[in-house]
């Protein structure tokens, strides 16, 4: 009877730390949030594995520190009494707690040694005696140890009861050959013997038969030709098929698919020839034609004499997680590259203002050739073109300026509505359905009409016939069930964005790649691929996520989730104040603080074309020592953001407005989050410029702050 229930709890334990391993166990903390996705795959793998594994108490994950102490890393509530509720009792540690028990059994785990520890364990949990294996990371090293608990007292309780029954036995057949001394007496007992062991043969056949029945595993059993002999009902629930449908009838090809037919088809071989395990996971197929992801675990039965006759598989339904996991793998694919484009973009930026500059100063050149001038135009042309790419990669990596405010999205998208019924043309037809006391949502309300502009053009053209575009709104509450199918879904009230149309539908092959930046179906020079990507980090930035779904020949449908606020829409305009007549434009002296010298020159020369004095400083240590000597003159800090030497923009601009307040102050980046806070837009003496920009927005932008009329 142990050896029975140490084979029952041991079995999976390699398994599931295999299973960990893979899910990426290694880089979760102490300090990973719970929101994590990575987590989150883990917490709901372990969560059913302990529902598909009835014998299983408890299963968590523990991790050695560099200073001796053993830390649980992974352990969900569970509702070990079956009651329904999680008590307090039942409340898993939180990551970081120490393992206080003194267990043998994870001593040997977090050596590399899989193993089964039959001596209890006694904690605030209850008595356990369980099964530990090690989990390792990619380096082949032991990273943590997973423990699966069964309850100490059913151990006990089973173990005393196949003493007791075998000591009966035994006393039974004592007392009566000592009391009759006879041979009949021998006969009997041994009658007795063989009947008793009859019956708990056919016990064990019922006991047997009952948990094939009742496992939540879909169980098979294939003879050597391939053909099923064993057939459960979760089999039956899982495929479609009935037993009397599948057992001596069916091939076993019949429910896997057919690109993964060659290969179950030599896992099957290799297993009839030679003792072994074999997990696998594959694609397959059921009655109604459905594809479903399957994870397999494929053992033998042998005869006496070692003879392999068939090979018995358990299969679980692992589409769902499936799923997550790809989705997870594609939103840190889509991270990976936003940063390497934020990146591009923000040097490119730099590049783009120096050219527009040039190009700009020398078409303004009295002295320039008609011809050289037409030149000089197409440059022009081209850097701003450039320029409207290089805000398309910052939007989709989350690194474009927002200035986000309470936005009233039924007014937005009756506004936006009118516009597209004339950019779209008289084929497309637009709808609106807008829900009634809808609550405001906080969004950069020109990136909101950028949204539905880019989905109303990708339906238009989805519709080169013609069609519908309907625009939705309505407030809707995400379950936690529904959060947990999606890594970006959050559980709550949001306000939902809906943008649908008649046209040809997105094939499934493609619609996990629709949000990837420079993915497109148009032909070259029809399209970028980065409006879709543009609407995904617009989403991301203001704090929701974007769902679609497509059905071929039967149009689209995108879904944008905003957080709702309680705050009013205000769209009054602000009154500029008037600065003194000293600070006319052509008067000021602007303080200059840009790190890259040929955009500190551009700016120098439109500055001083424009009439302004510029005093120009390479970074910030080198501003603070102008400032310190000079500023009483100076009227204007025009700086970059992002500067090297250890003082940033923001940081030289609060120590300037430390000694004085009302100095006009201009914020110029490639790209800036922290420009969303509310701190740049307290003030009409602050504005922000974002690179790369013409002569004529930079003098525009410093007449701005100063409150002289605008030149441009």
């Amino acid at each position: 009877e142990r050896g029975r229930i140490e084979t029952l709890v041991s079995v999976m334990a390699p398994t599931y730390a295999a299973e960990l391993a893979r899910a990426g166990h290694g880089q979760i903390t102490t300090d990973t949030l719970s929101s994590e996705p990575a987590l989150q795959v883990i917490r709901r793998s372990i969560d059913q594995w302990i529902v598909l594994n009835s014998i299983a108490a408890d299963i968590y994950t523990v991790r050695l520190l560099a200073d001796g102490r053993r830390v649980f890393v992974v352990d969900t509530d569970t509702d070990t009494n079956g009651d329904g509720r999680i008590e307090e009792h039942e409340t898993g540690a939180a990551p970081g707690d120490v393992f206080e028990e003194e267990d043998k059994g994870l001593d040997r785990a977090l050596a590399g040694e899989a193993n089964f520890n039959p001596e209890v364990v006694n904690d605030r949990w209850g008595s356990w005696v369980g099964s530990w294996a090690p989990i390792y990371d990619a380096q082949g090293r032991v990273d943590a140890a997973v423990g699966i608990d069964y309850d100490a007292g059913s151990w006990v309780r089973n173990v005393a009861r196949a003493r007791l029954e075998r000591m009966l036995h035994l006393g039974l057949l004592l007392v009566t050959v000592a009391a009759s001394m006879s041979a009949i007496a021998v006969l009997n007992a041994s009658f007795r013997e063989r009947r008793d062991a009859d019956a708990r043969h056919a016990e064990a056949e019922q006991r047997l038969r009952l948990n094939l029945e009742q496992m939540p595993l879909a169980f098979m059993e294939i003879e050597a030709g391939g053909t099923i002999i064993e057939w459960n009902p979760a089999a039956e629930k899982m495929f479609g098929y009935t037993r009397e449908e599948a057992v001596g009838r069916m091939h076993f090809e019949t429910i896997v698919a057919p690109g993964d037919r060659t290969e179950v088809g030599t896992i099957l071989s290799a297993l009839l020839r030679e003792s072994g395990t074999q997990r696998h996971v594959n694609d397959n197929v059921t009655r109604d034609g459905r594809i479903i992801r399957c994870e397999w675990f494929n053992s033998q039965v042998t005869a006496l004499d070692g003879r392999i006759l068939s090979v018995v598989c358990l299969a679980q339904d692992v589409s769902e997680r499936h799923n997550l996991e790809e989705q997870v793998r594609q939103s840190q694919r889509m991270t990976a590259v936003g940063q390497l484009a934020a990146g591009i973009a923000h040097d490119f930026n730099n590049l783009l203002t120096v050219i527009q500059g040039h190009a700009d100063l020398l078409r303004e050149h009295p002295r320039m050739p008609d011809d050289a001038r037409e030149d000089i135009e197409r440059i022009f042309m081209a850097g701003e073109r450039a320029a409207n790419l290089t805000r398309q990669l910052l939007t989709f990596s989350r690194k474009q300026a927002s200035f986000a405010r309470p936005v009233d999205l039924n007014a937005s998208v009756t506004n936006t509505a009118h516009l597209l019924e004339r950019t779209l043309g008289a084929t497309v037809s637009v709808h609106t359905d807008l829900a009634v006391k809808l609550p405001n949502i906080v969004v950069d309300p020109s990136m909101l009409e950028q949204i539905i502009t880019n989905l109303a053009l990708n339906a238009r053209d989805a519709m080169p016939g013609g069609g519908a575009l309907a625009l939705g709104t309505e407030l809707v509450d995400v379950g936690v069930a529904q959060a947990r199918s999606n890594p970006e879904r959050r559980a709550g009230r949001f306000v939902r964005l809906t943008v649908s149309d008649t046209g040809c539908g997105i094939p499934q092959a493609i619609l996990m790649r629709i949000f990837e930046p420079f993915f497109t179906t148009k032909a070259i020079g029809q399209g970028t691929g980065l409006g879709l990507s543009a609407v995904h980090g617009i989403m991301k930035q203001h704090g929701g996520w974007v769902e679609v779904r497509s059905v071929a020949g039967r149009g689209t449908t995108f879904e944008m989730f905003f957080p709702p606020t309680e705050q009013s829409a205000n769209d009054s305009t602000r009154t500029r104040v008037s600065k003194a007549a000293a600070k006319a434009a052509g008067k000021a002296t602007v303080l200059l603080v840009e790190d890259d010298t040929t955009v500190r020159h551009v700016a120098r020369a439109v500055l001083e074309r424009a009439g302004y004095h510029v005093i120009e400083a390479e970074d910030g240590p080198t501003a603070e020592d102008i400032w310190s000597r000079q500023k009483d003159s100076i009227e204007v800090l025009l700086t970059d953001m992002v500067m090297p030497n250890g003082v940033s923009g923001r940081e030289l601009a609060e120590r300037v407005l430390a000694e004085r307040p009302d100095l006009p102050i201009v914020f110029v980046s490639g790209y800036c989050v922290e420009t969303t806070a509310p701190s740049l837009n307290k003030s009409e003496q602050q504005a922000f410029l974002q690179k790369p920009y013409t002569p004529e927005r930079l003098v525009a932008t410093v007449e701005q702050v100063l409150g002289t009329p605008v030149h441009a």
